[in-house]
């Protein structure tokens, strides 16, 4: 294995580009849990039909991964048009239609385990908490007091989807005329799929400076969603994001949040 270079994006690992006979793959380097999610959710895409990436754990250690390296192929952060936003809608669609009747996590060597929904919502807010202790933010006590309430409030699904959990548009890749989902987030593999939409709305919701338009076109090709739960899930991973410099609109919508819950 020939190493290249380092790939510039990557927040909780380490990315770069490799050569193995000739040919060039990205070599991912993470916790092993992320490393097992990011390979079964690619293999779980496969399965389904869906625009995926080719991994491969063989012969390496378990914190690395190698996958697929598409070249001269933007994010879909770049492209945030309408038309761009309703295929978006669309591949999420197909994604959450992948169910099963639990939730799960997986861990280092690839196991998958049922969680209890409403203690992992639970687990959410109290990290959340610890953050604005840690981080001494100005996230208000009255929005955790509202939060808090509204988690109990939440109406989970008979059947539970295949999330991302961290589906914002730098985690989409443009191939040719698709997009690939990847860099998924560890913490639960099934869960409710409205958890997903939160960082979605975030960046198409009308506080954003961009196009204000765009969160309807995303839901014209997703379809109907029970408006009070994302409401609910909204806050939760808000207020667990906050603060982050790349998400500044972040704290407006918290508040606006809160008003429409209280």
């Amino acid at each position: 294995m020939k190493h290249l270079r380092s790939i510039a994006g990557a927040h909780s690992s380490h990315v770069e580009l490799v050569e193995i006979d000739g040919k060039e793959f990205v070599l991912k380097t993470a916790e092993p849990e992320e490393v097992m999610n990011e390979h079964l959710f690619q293999q779980e895409l496969k399965k389904a039909g869906m625009p995926s990436l080719w991994t491969s754990r063989d012969d390496l250690p378990n914190n690395q991964l190698l996958l697929e390296f598409v070249p001269n192929s933007p994010s879909l952060n770049s492209n945030l048009t309408v038309d761009m936003c309703k295929k978006w809608g669309s591949t999420v669609k197909t994604m959450h239609s992948i169910t099963q009747s639990q939730t799960s996590r997986i861990d280092d060597d690839g196991n998958s385990h049922v969680i209890d929904w409403k203690r992992f919502l639970v687990q959410e807010l109290y990290d959340a908490k610890e953050r604005k202790a840690r981080k001494n933010s100005d996230i208000s006590d009255h929005a955790f007091e509202v939060l808090e309430r509204e988690i109990e409030k939440i109406e989970t699904p008979d059947q539970y989807s295949l999330i991302h959990a961290d589906l914002h548009s730098n985690n989409v890749l443009i191939r040719g005329g698709e997009l690939v989902l990847f860099d998924k987030g560890s913490a639960v593999f099934f869960g409710d799929p409205l958890y997903d939409l939160p960082l979605v709305l975030c960046e198409l919701a009308s506080e954003n400076d961009q196009s204000p338009e765009l969160w309807s076109p995303f839901l014209e090709e997703y379809g109907k969603v029970n408006e009070i739960n994302l409401l609910r899930y909204s806050l939760l991973r808000f207020v667990g994001r906050y603060p982050n410099p790349f998400t500044l609109q972040l704290k407006n919508l918290i508040e606006t949040f809160v008003i429409k819950l209280q």
